[in-house]
């Protein structure tokens, strides 16, 4: 949201500590919005009318019980997509990949591969409500967003053994909401088919197979083995605004993480809130000292919640949000960042700016006007 306030009213309400970092006309381009849930410091009115006169063709992908409000602020009911928990849509990549980048450099594309954008609704543990009255009247969520191709993929057997052990401890899955992948491999060992430069040796692993004890004439066989699969080129997760656990100092957590890591994971990039809401920081700014240990860890994760959540999903690779901008304080925000990077030293994962990720991936901060670029792993999967 770009907003000064996450009120109903300019005047009175949670405000930012600092300015926007930039105006929705800055954006390069907007082509589709997900909303999390209805709350003033993740809906904001102005924000979404900025965005819709800018660009009149976005989409909007938002939870049971919010679509009213778009369409009653003049977007057109074929552009938002209500969706309930497990819900997905299936957009045609050409929608978004077509429309001019300001000079960017386009994705690469597998020559006849049909491209497409799934997007689906995913369970959080939050609330929603702009009012007393419709207090929890309207869904709450996460999102994850993948790129998926359609393309011929020389697959590595289950018989056979890695070519050096996999620096990543992710199998690739699609385990419980749909249809499980018959291709048993690591996404580690899995070369990039839209990357010529990698020069598969398919050889050497045939010559391994023998040596496992494979018969030589199906590791032939499988030396050639290439089937159309769907690719994915590349996956998000956004948890939206969510806690992780029922109550402070429970040592019980969301089982939705783990069926969210093993359905969708890994993920290439998540998205994990690592603080209190912008309400909460308003009543701080008040006077009234918040202590995060007593706050309600059932609908805003703490930062050792959200490096829970990041281990749960299996992130490769976690940017912490939601802190820094509706705060009490300056010391507020550092506060957060300095119990983020201890969380994530006892869990053994690792900064965001280290070079290598590790078995438990990399998390941590990006500063205003940073960039970091992390890399995207293909994966096969049987949707």
């Amino acid at each position: 949201m770009f907003s000064a306030r996450a009120s109903p009213v300019t005047w009175f309400g949670p405000k930012r500590m600092r300015e926007a970092p930039c105006l929705v006309e800055d954006l390069p381009g907007v082509d589709l919005v997900l909303i999390s849930h209805n709350h003033y410091d993740h809906l904001d009115l102005a924000t979404i009318l900025a965005v819709h006169a800018r660009w009149p063709r976005a989409m909007y992908c938002v939870g049971l019980g919010n679509a009213p409000w778009f369409i009653a602020r003049g977007i057109s009911p074929d552009q938002v997509r209500e969706m309930d928990w497990w819900e997905e849509v299936v957009f045609p990549a050409s929608q978004f990949l077509d429309r001019p980048t300001s000079g960017r450099r386009r994705a690469p594309r597998a020559e006849g591969a049909a491209e497409e954008i799934w997007v689906t609704c995913v369970p959080a543990q939050h609330t929603s409500g702009r009012s007393l009255l419709d207090q929890r009247k309207t869904l709450w969520c996460g999102w994850v967003v993948e790129r998926l191709a359609r393309a011929k993929v020389a697959t590595l057997p289950a018989s056979f053994p890695p070519a050096t052990s996999p620096s990543s401890s992710f199998p690739t899955s699609r385990t419980s909401f749909r249809a499980s992948s018959s291709i048993a491999t690591s996404s580690d060992t899995l070369l990039d088919p839209f990357d010529d430069s990698h020069g598969v040796d398919y050889a050497a692993w045939a010559r391994r197979a023998v040596e496992g004890g494979l018969p030589a004439a199906r590791a032939r066989a499988e030396e050639t083995m290439a089937t159309a699969r769907w690719v994915r080129r590349g996956s998000v997760y956004h948890a939206g605004d969510t806690g992780c656990r029922p109550c402070a100092g429970s040592p019980l957590t969301s089982p939705v993480f783990s069926a969210l890591g093993a359905e969708y994971g890994p993920f290439d990039l998540s998205f994990i809130p690592i603080w209190r809401g912008g309400t909460l920081g308003f009543i701080s700014a008040l006077g009234l000292r918040l202590c995060q240990e007593n706050l309600p860890t059932s609908t805003h994760a703490s930062p050792t919640d959200a490096v829970q959540i990041h281990l749960d999903v299996r992130s490769r690779n976690t940017v912490g949000i939601h802190f820094g901008t509706f705060q009490g304080s300056h010391l507020e925000a550092l506060e957060a960042l300095h119990e983020l990077e201890s969380a994530c030293d006892e869990a053994g994962v690792r900064n965001l700016r280290d070079e290598k990720g590790g078995k438990r991936g990399r998390m941590g901060r990006v500063d205003i006007g940073e960039t970091i670029v992390v890399p995207v792993r293909a994966q096969i999967i049987d949707v």
